[in-house]
């Protein structure tokens, strides 16, 4: 499943420039050159090195780093658009973990029959 993370520069991820639009497509390979500073409502965010699959590099800023402990924290599933993953995350995968832990804080949120009363 999801590497903790370890918000360290150099760091490889994979980056989707096209999103879940893509999913069928291979990742770009990308390495953390900047992790932006995190705070409890927002996902983790890092500048990367890129290589794309022309082997030309090229650079992205504050783009949307994948992990399952920042959706479970910030409620938000994978963007449509430009993000990253960790090498082992699969899209599927992390789709998947969001939904359960979804369903998860959505129940926690139904009142209880005691709690109506």
């Amino acid at each position: 499943m999801s590497k903790e993370p370890s918000y360290m520069v150099g760091e490889r991820l994979n980056f989707w420039p096209h999103g879940q639009l893509a999913a069928n497509t291979q990742p770009e390979a990308a390495v953390v050159a900047f992790v932006l500073p995190v705070n409890v409502t927002s996902p983790t965010l890092v500048n990367l090195a890129i290589i794309d699959h022309e082997g030309r590099p090229y650079t992205e800023r504050a783009v949307r780093l994948v992990q399952t402990n920042d959706m479970q924290r910030t409620g938000q599933g994978i963007p449509e658009h430009r993000f990253a993953t960790w090498p082992g995350d699969s899209l599927a995968d992390l789709n998947e973990q969001f939904e359960s832990d979804k369903e998860a804080r959505d129940a926690a949120k139904k009142p209880t029959a005691k709690a109506a009363k």
